[in-house]
């Protein structure tokens, strides 16, 4: 593994502590349930239907070893940082990272305006875990620094922050959390969903008809039958979109759908 994908596998299994008035007892905690997972094994995407929706969920292991690389630099320049204003380890780490983009007069998107703090679960994100990060460019490289959520509650349980470059071909790559492309195993039908909503997909080279345009069917039985009315009622070539043991079927070729 490299030095980034051991960082996130660290955060991803960071102890953030148990508290009596959150639900972790009840639900569980991420933090918990990642322990002995081996990320980097695992889909970098999944799909899956449920009776009327679809589910993509993107790992956020891989989202985040794609998009960014850990700098130990940065990272211990704001671990300095945090040492001169925060001896006593008594202010929260989030306010700590935004006085820290602050103080190195960095800036926003495109090297303009103030740097970004972002939370995921504010908008629709595909990520299986939220992440709180503050976004800022310095001579148009952009930096994160980045926390993971390892709670059950959202308000709190987020790790100790770490700072990474983000990707030198597309730093904005980081803000891409509910984008996702479907494709069938041959690659000849493609959706793409944009933060999150697949009703706003197109056909590649077919005009518009977003997945939300065919039937979902869970039962294999009913199934065949509805595709047979679809045909018949419809006159065209196309189907539903259900799901078995091999995974979620392409409602134009019937072959396996696969998310990227």
């Amino acid at each position: 593994m490299t030095k980034t994908a051991k960082v996130l596998k660290a955060m991803l299994t960071e102890n953030t502590g148990v508290h009596m008035l959150d639900s972790g007892g009840a639900y569980g905690r991420s933090w918990q349930a990642n322990q002995g997972r081996a990320f980097e094994a695992e889909p970098a995407a999944t799909i899956n239907i449920g009776e009327g929706y679809i589910d993509i969920m993107r790992s956020t292991f891989h989202f985040l070893n794609e998009c960014l690389e850990f700098d130990e630099a940065m990272n211990e320049r704001f671990q300095a940082f945090n040492r001169a204003e925060d001896p006593g380890n008594q202010t929260p780490w989030l306010p700590l990272t935004e006085e820290f983009a602050e103080s190195i007069e960095a800036s926003g998107i495109y090297g303009e305006g103030d740097p970004l703090t972002i939370n995921t679960y504010n908008h629709d994100s595909l990520l299986d875990q939220v992440i709180q990060y503050v976004y800022f460019e310095i001579e148009e490289q952009g930096y994160v620094l980045l926390q993971i959520h390892g709670g059950c509650d959202v308000r709190g349980g987020y790790t100790a922050p770490k700072a990474f470059r983000c990707n030198i071909e597309d730093s904005q790559s980081i803000f891409s959390d509910g984008d996702a492309t479907i494709t069938c195993k041959g690659g000849d039908h493609r959706w793409y969903v944009q933060e999150g909503d697949w009703d706003t997909d197109h056909w590649k080279d077919l005009g518009e008809r977003g997945l939300n345009k065919f039937p979902i069917i869970t039962d294999e039985a009913k199934y065949h039958k509805v595709r047979e009315e679809i045909k018949i009622a419809e006159g065209a070539a196309f189907g539903v979109i259900w799901q078995d043991a091999q995974g979620v079927h392409c409602p134009l070729c019937d072959e396996i759908l696969e998310v990227w």
